[in-house]
């Protein structure tokens, strides 16, 4: 059984459960994993340009080690 933790206002998507979700959707016969998407809701809470920068290379940082998991 795969369970989904839930981290503020989302899906803790980058947690070994995120990884095993997008592997059944890989695998599955009726469902195509088109690519990734996050929202990143900390970035609201950013202070100018460097830290909105710098959550969005942490996001996609996080992003590319999913998909190469």
């Amino acid at each position: 059984m795969l369970y989904v933790y839930w981290y503020a206002a989302g899906v803790v998507w980058f947690s070994e459960d995120g990884v095993s979700l997008a592997q059944l959707v890989s695998a599955s016969r009726v469902i195509t994993l088109a690519g990734l998407y996050s929202h990143e809701g900390q970035s609201y809470y950013s202070h100018g340009v460097d830290e909105i920068r710098a959550v969005g290379d942490e996001s996609a940082e996080r992003i590319l080690n999913l998909a190469d998991r």
